[in-house]
C-alpha cells in the first residue's frame, strides 16, 4: 500500500512493515525510515530526474513524489516524462502563453527549470518555491483563454484570486 499525501511522498509498507519516506523540496524520496528507526541507503537524483551514479531507485513513487514504471518512465497523468531524456515522450496538447515563451516548447518539462517548478499533471507547472505571481501557473486550465484573461486580471487589479493574495506594488 502507498500513501502519498499533496506533493511529497509520505510512506509504504511492504509484507507488514511501514517505510516512511524522507523527501527533498521537489517531493523525490532520498532515503525511507521503517518502524524500527533503520535508514535505506539514499537516492540521489539530478535536477531532471534521472537517477545519480551510485544510487538505486526503487519501482513506484521515485522524483517529485510521482510513479516510475519499469520503463523507467515517470507516470504525470497526461503525459509521461522520460528522465534521461530530460523530455516529456508525446507532445502537450496545451499551445503556451505568448507572455511565457517556454510554455511553446510541447515536450518541455518544468520550463526547463526543474530546480523551480514541478509538471504533475503533464500540462501547466507548480512552483517549488513560493511564488505570489505564479497564480497564473498553479492552476490547470481547460481553455487556454482562461488562462490569458487571468493572467490580465492578476496585472490589471494586483489580485491573484487562485491563491488569494495581494501582489505588492513593486511585484506588478
Amino acid at each position: 500500500m502507498l500513501v502519498k499525501a499533496g506533493s511529497s511522498f509520505t510512506g509504504s509498507e511492504s509484507g507488514g512493515a511501514w517505510r516512511n519516506g524522507l523527501t527533498d523540496l521537489v517531493g523525490s524520496p532520498i532515503e525511507y525510515v521503517d518502524t524500527a528507526g533503520l535508514v535505506s541507503t539514499p537516492v540521489h537524483y539530478d535536477p531532471f530526474g534521472t537517477v545519480r551514479p551510485g544510487s538505486t531507485a526503487q519501482l513506484g513513487i521515485g522524483y517529485a513524489g510521482e510513479f516510475r514504471d519499469a520503463a523507467g518512465l515517470i507516470n504525470l497523468r497526461a503525459r509521461a516524462y522520460d528522465p534521461l531524456l530530460s523530455r516529456f515522450v508525446s507532445r502537450d496538447t496545451f499551445g503556451g502563453l505568448a507572455a511565457e515563451p517556454q510554455t511553446a516548447n510541447p515536450y518541455s518539462y518544468a520550463l526547463g527549470n526543474p530546480l523551480r517548478y514541478t509538471d504533475p499533471s503533464g500540462h501547466f507547472v507548480n512552483n517549488i518555491v513560493a511564488n505570489p505571481r505564479a497564480g497564473l501557473f498553479g492552476a490547470s486550465f481547460v481553455n487556454p483563454w482562461v488562462a490569458i484573461g487571468l493572467g490580465v486580471y492578476v496585472s490589471a487589479t494586483g489580485y491573484d484570486p487562485i491563491f488569494n493574495t495581494t501582489l505588492s506594488p513593486g511585484a506588478r
